[in-house]
């Protein structure tokens, strides 16, 4: 063998050496491109610090604040006005009569008839005062319609032709002031309508005047019509 052959390696270690220098080489790249790529990840698996929790399950099996139906979440409205049930036709009315628990029992009784007969040209009035109080004989003076039967009333209407009074509306099972009151008025006039919020059951309506007008010939009241309407 020439000598410059025994100084040449053979081609077998030769390509041994290649391929311990490739997997040297391939080994480098990998730990070098897993270094670079940690240096744009962070710690490669840990949550964004300003990302906040993430989202909890709500009583409806979603995200809180949503349905699972993928509407948006709907609240029952809350503090509705109670609203006032309307009234109904005019009752028939049976009767009427003067009240005057302080008095003789007859505050032009005559003429009483004239608040329910739908005629508003006629009326009632009471007797004349002539001082001031009813003439310190008593505390007022009223009218009590007779329904017929005891029934709901939601609404009474009172006409005056004249003047200005102290008034309240009480219904109930008696002629008297142990009803219910559902409306009165410091200065009534005109025509004076009282809306119960609710429907009162009874059998008569009582109108108490605890202040007269003061008319030019003295303190006196004055009706025109009285119109009732029922309610449900």
């Amino acid at each position: 063998m020439p000598p410059e052959d025994r100084d040449r390696p053979a081609p077998r270690q030769t390509g041994l050496v290649l391929l311990v220098l490739l997997a040297v080489v391939a080994v480098a790249v990998v730990l070098a491109f897993g270094a670079f790529s940690g240096l744009f990840s962070g710690d490669g698996g840990s949550e964004d610090p300003e990302a906040g929790p993430a989202p909890t399950a709500g009583p409806t099996g979603g995200q809180d604040g949503q349905q699972q139906d993928g509407g948006q979440q709907t609240t029952a409205p809350q503090g509705e006005d109670e609203q006032t049930a309307e009234p109904g036709e005019p009752l028939d009315l049976a009767g009427v009569t003067s009240y005057d628990p302080e008095g003789d029992g007859d505050e032009r009784n005559d003429i009483v008839g004239q608040v329910i007969d739908g005629d508003p040209s006629t009326s009632w009035n009471s007797h004349t005062y002539l001082s001031s109080g009813w003439g310190n004989l008593k505390s007022g003076v009223g009218l009590a319609i007779d329904l017929g039967q005891s029934q709901p009333v939601q609404e009474v209407e009172v006409t005056f032709p004249q003047g200005d009074y102290g008034a309240e509306v009480i219904v109930g099972d008696s002629a008297d002031r142990e009803g219910t009151t559902i409306g009165s008025a410091d200065q009534a006039s005109g025509t004076w309508t009282v809306t119960a919020d609710e429907p009162v059951t009874g059998r008569y309506v009582v109108i108490w005047f605890d202040r007269a007008w003061d008319g030019p010939g003295g303190e006196i009241v004055h009706v025109s019509e009285v119109t009732v309407r029922g309610g449900s």
